[in-house]
């Protein structure tokens, strides 16, 4: 091959390469983990008319329904982290119900024959740069969380609270 040639070929190969370096990227598939929510399932609710029905029709079956004085096991989110470390899946922890009641507690006199059903979706993306031959991650995970208070008596929603991804 000549000197000019190759000189070409040269910089063409260094050209493709700090192309694909500078430019590329690489979004890796969002993982769900949850309920699905939406805005219109939770405008759907409606404190007072709303029944127990509804809400399991809506959302479905609950992550957890909380007792007073209760220890619940719930799963967490399942995410896709920041570097270069394979997808944290949701473990298990123990949390105090108590912390759901405490929600309601301003607004209700709340007795042994109410339970709070909690939902949540989590949504986890994920995207890779090549910047100069060096791979640069980031990810985020949005958590939506949704409390409904449930009179089991007389299975009517009494109460909601969302919160949504900030």
């Amino acid at each position: 091959m000549q000197p000019n040639n190759r000189l070409r070929a040269t910089i063409g190969l260094l050209g493709s390469l700090l192309t694909a370096s500078v430019f590329g990227c690489a979004p890796a598939i969002p993982i769900h983990s949850g309920q699905f929510l939406n805005n219109k399932q939770i405008s759907n609710i409606q404190p007072g008319k709303s029944t127990k029905a509804d809400i399991l029709s809506s959302l479905g079956a609950p992550l957890a329904i909380a007792a007073k004085d209760e220890i619940l096991t719930i799963q967490a989110p399942t995410i896709l982290p920041e570097r270069l470390t394979p997808i944290i899946k949701g473990k298990y922890y123990n949390i105090a119900s108590d912390t759901f009641f405490e929600l309601f507690s301003g607004n209700h006199s709340l007795m042994g024959h109410h339970r709070i059903y909690y939902y949540y979706s989590a949504w986890s993306k994920k995207y890779a740069w090549f910047l100069l031959l060096v791979l640069y991650e980031v990810g985020r995970t949005d958590i939506d969380e949704l409390w409904v208070l449930i009179n089991e008596k007389t299975e009517v929603v009494e109460d909601y609270f969302f919160k949504a991804a900030s």
